[in-house]
């Protein structure tokens, strides 16, 4: 389970990482994916279970980490992200895609950034 969960990690991590630069240089393909897929039940369902499985895998390979106890918050945060989104339903997670959605113009520099960041952050805790 130890080298599934790091895989996972992994590649969560590179995802982030050229997914924040993505983001920060051309948001627009990002924002009009999720425009065009935020009612989707899929979509709902896929941030669920993402959020739920990276929350796991952080926590499981937080003692091989530089900074476990920083995995296990993010691992926990992940957690009752996904918990959250389940307990919200389908309309309010709608709702927070669009606003989401709504400011991504104003900041994708930001997001792209933290995206980045957080990306390079896991890979180099866990190498």
């Amino acid at each position: 389970m130890s080298n599934a969960a790091l895989f996972f990690v992994d590649i969560f991590a590179m995802l982030m990482i050229v997914m924040g630069v993505w983001i920060f240089a051309f948001p627009q393909p990002i924002y009009g994916y999720i425009e065009r897929y935020r009612q989707a039940l899929s979509t709902h369902v896929l941030a669920v279970v993402v959020r739920l499985l990276l929350g796991v895998a952080l926590i499981w390979v937080a003692t091989q980490s530089s900074f476990p106890m920083v995995f296990q918050i993010l691992g926990s945060l992940s957690i009752i992200a996904a918990l959250a989104f389940l307990i919200i339903g389908r309309q309010r997670f709608q709702s927070i895609l669009k606003w989401a959605l709504s400011i991504g113009p104003k900041y994708h520099h930001i997001a792209g950034l933290l995206a980045f960041i957080l990306g390079v952050f896991l890979l180099s805790s866990l190498h």
